[in-house]
């Protein structure tokens, strides 16, 4: 009996299962999301890849899943231009600092938008943060994912690639500008929103669900997922990070993976983001 090898087993891929393998053999760790969303369909802040054999088992069983990728063990670091404010944010600051040609997607959204990819380097770690470099400029960097070409965009569009320039290095006046500045420690007061860093934040909403009694633990979900999106709105939280952590925390209490992922999303997509 004969037996299979990778390379017979990915002449049958879906289109999306090839674009996975070809991003991972130039390093760049993947990972399947359910198709038009950002839902992943494998535990991937620990599952994200460059096996070709794992990435061709997982496009076999979902073909139409689209393309993640895990910035931080990629090396990269993803800058996300939305819609009109971000192109002129992103115009402001390349006015001033100079324009960096580099790796381009353009993401499907109806507002338009690009992903712009950059080599991490060596310098000081950048992670995932909203607003911080102006009003539509998010950054993708350690714990963060992003969807890659040809997925497809919740607006029924694909993402492409609008230029595959080499990747450029992260510029120093960028990491410096994607790089928060150190916090004062404050007392909270009665009355007042609280400072706790967004890991505190992420971490006292997983906890809601994961000490859910029997019975509440669909609803508690529900209720994190909302207030993800809140502080989400807010810059203080990365909504695909948090979106995984209560998937994994509902998974550990028992809650189907699909019925999670739908209470999930109805929070994250549904009226209440509106």
């Amino acid at each position: 009996m004969s037996i299979a090898t990778g390379t017979d087993r990915s002449r049958n891929l879906s289109p999306n299962g090839r674009a996975a393998l070809g991003l991972a053999a130039r390093g760049i760790h993947v990972f399947p999301v359910r198709a038009g969303t950002k839902f992943p369909l494998v535990r991937w802040a620990t599952e994200a890849t460059t096996d070709p054999e794992t990435i061709i088992d997982w496009y076999t069983r979902w073909p139409a899943a689209s393309v993640a990728v895990a910035c931080g063990p990629s090396g990269l670091i993803v800058i996300d231009v939305d819609g009109p404010a971000g192109a002129e944010s992103w115009a402001a600051l390349t006015a001033q600092h100079g324009e960096v040609a580099t790796c381009t997607v353009t993401t499907g959204r109806d507002s338009g938008g690009r992903h712009l990819w950059f080599l991490a380097g060596d310098g000081p770690s950048v992670r995932n943060s909203a607003g911080l470099l102006g009003p539509g400029l998010d950054v993708r960097g350690v714990g963060g994912m992003v969807l890659s070409p040809p997925s497809v965009h919740r607006s029924g569009r694909h993402y492409e690639w609008a230029n595959r320039a080499p990747l450029a290095p992260l510029p120093d006046w960028l990491r410096q500008a994607a790089t928060p500045a150190p916090q004062p420690v404050r007392r909270a007061t009665p009355g007042r929103v609280s400072t706790a860093s967004a890991d505190k934040v992420l971490a006292a909403l997983v906890r809601v669900v994961l000490t859910a009694p029997e019975g509440t633990r669909n609803d508690r979900l529900f209720w994190s997922a909302v207030k993800v999106v809140e502080h989400a709105d807010a810059g203080r939280l990365d909504t695909e990070t948090s979106v995984d952590a209560l998937l994994r925390a509902a998974e550990a209490v028992g809650l189907p993976p699909a019925e999670a992922a739908r209470t999930i999303r109805s929070a994250v997509e549904g009226p209440v983001r509106a």
